[in-house]
């Protein structure tokens, strides 16, 4: 079974992104890397896979609300004390997709350059 970089749907970036999402961690998030399908990001305690929660997406000055789902876990001892890395798979509603591609759009284009 392939693993890593081969399952996943979307390439991943680094991106100028904030998420809040208070059942995994106290303060925003910024994701360690991104696609159009989710991100990844360090949470100070282990988050159980299959979560689902609210969260928001800071992109600039824009904010998406959206729900979050935990799809896969990992302790990353990295860190003194250890943390989690988590893979966060995100449901935007439907109102606000083309919008929210749109800044993921402007936000990769920009970081061409």
């Amino acid at each position: 079974m392939a693993s890593g970089p081969e399952q996943r749907s979307f390439p991943r970036h680094e991106l100028p992104v904030l998420i809040e999402a208070p059942e995994l961690a106290n303060d925003w998030l910024r994701p360690n890397d991104g696609s159009m399908g989710g991100f990844m990001v360090n949470v100070p305690d282990e988050p159980t896979v299959g979560t689902v929660c609210e969260c928001a997406i800071r992109i600039e000055e824009k904010v998406f609300a959206c729900d979050v789902s935990v799809v896969w876990v990992k302790e990353d001892l990295s860190h003194d004390p250890a943390t989690w890395n988590a893979d966060l798979w995100f449901k935007m509603p439907e109102d606000k997709q083309d919008e929210f591609e749109t800044a993921i759009h402007n936000i990769r284009e920009g970081m061409k350059e």
